[in-house]
């Protein structure tokens, strides 16, 4: 007996409800869903197209298609199988979100990964017959980079993107700034992208600007490294909060340096501390601010009344008036007088057991 064969006719196309009310409203963006849409329209027609065809039916360039191809991927909704000459989309049943996947979901794919993927050369070359920006990435690093990738630096440009889920654009922006440097370095640094969610030609360029500020600033100290994460927290509330001058930040870490000898962070902090809070933002200022310590000073010796006083502590902090107390400053003569009473008062203690040579050599002591 023969089988039947079934067809439909059909002009509309089924969409799930719960990709509508869960997956849509949580696309990067628009284009993606109708990428899910048009492709499933002609998987139900079993139209033939490809992604060159999508880009030029809703206006962008091909590499957004792949991209969205790639995030319904990563969200269980396709398969993408079959090989660069015959790609093939293979559309999965749709499953909710669930109530704990209710919030936005999560686009940094390092956060969901505990440790990194390993991608065999044959993994490599199937994401690259599979999405042409992975393809296209790979010959841009190679064009940046100044030489051909060897197989461990493939894989690891193939990890930014696949893994840690930066943008092709934003990928090649951080080859080119740290193509210098050994892969191990940058892999580093992407995953710090990454965690921080650097994801956008504008991150990078207000990320590389403070980067560029943090170097400025250690140079002060005469070092060539990175701040740790608390000397790059007191750094930025030099920059963002106290809105510290350069030129004032430069004058501390000089002052930090010239009395610790090292890199004092803290003392530094301590110092623009003290500058803030008495509305110093100016080299001029700081000047004037020390002529007239050094004035006070000069009448303070003159008068012999109090005590002589750095203007900065040992955590590079001024010293108020608590610390300026009053001391009784003596002369040579009044110290000489003293140790003469007190010679005497020893004597007279001593009594007829002190001689002439022995009274003679205490006052040479003196």
């Amino acid at each position: 007996m023969s089988k039947i064969s079934f067809r439909i006719n059909t002009t509309y196309t089924s969409i799930e409800n719960i990709f509508i009310d869960e997956y849509m409203p949580k696309a990067p963006a628009p284009l993606y869903s109708l990428v899910y849409i048009y492709g499933l329209r002609c998987a139900c027609a079993g139209i033939q197209v490809d992604n060159k065809e999508i880009a030029e039916k809703f206006s962008v360039i091909e590499s957004d298609v792949v991209n969205a191809w790639v995030y319904w991927k990563d969200r269980g909704l396709v398969l993408l199988l079959g090989n660069k000459e015959k790609p093939v989309v293979e559309f999965l049943p749709v499953k909710s979100l669930g109530d704990s996947m209710k919030e936005a979901i999560p686009q940094n794919k390092i956060k969901q990964l505990a440790t990194k993927p390993t991608y065999k050369p044959t993994d490599v070359a199937d994401l690259m017959a599979n999405n042409k920006e992975i393809e296209q990435l790979v010959k841009m690093a190679e064009a940046t980079m100044g030489k051909i990738l060897t197989q461990n630096d493939t894989q690891a440009i193939v990890s930014f993107y696949d893994w840690m889920g930066l943008p092709a654009d934003v990928i090649t922006m951080l080859l080119s700034y740290y193509k210098d440097k050994p892969m191990g370095y940058i892999e580093k640094v992407a995953i710090d992208w990454s965690e921080k969610e650097i994801d956008t030609i504008e991150k990078v360029d207000k990320y590389m600007s403070r980067h560029k500020d943090y170097s400025k600033i250690m140079g002060y100290y005469g070092v060539d490294r990175r701040p740790t994460e608390k000397e790059e927290k007191l750094i930025r509330v030099w920059l963002d909060e106290y809105k510290t001058p350069f030129e004032l930040i430069k004058e501390a870490c000089q002052r930090t340096v010239e009395k610790t000898n090292g890199v004092a962070v803290g003392y530094t902090n301590g110092i623009l501390k003290n500058w803030h809070e008495n509305g110093i933002n100016t080299i001029e200022a700081v000047e004037q601010m020390d002529k007239q310590f050094s004035s006070k000073v000069e009448n303070d010796e003159s008068n012999q009344s109090v005590k002589i006083v750095k203007p900065y502590d040992k955590k590079g902090v001024m010293n108020n008036s608590f610390n300026n107390f009053t001391q009784k400053i003596y002369t040579n003569e009044e110290l000489l007088a003293r140790a003469e009473e007190k010679n005497k008062q020893r004597r007279d203690k001593l009594g007829e057991k002190w001689n002439l040579r022995t009274d003679k050599a205490w006052n040479g002591k003196i």
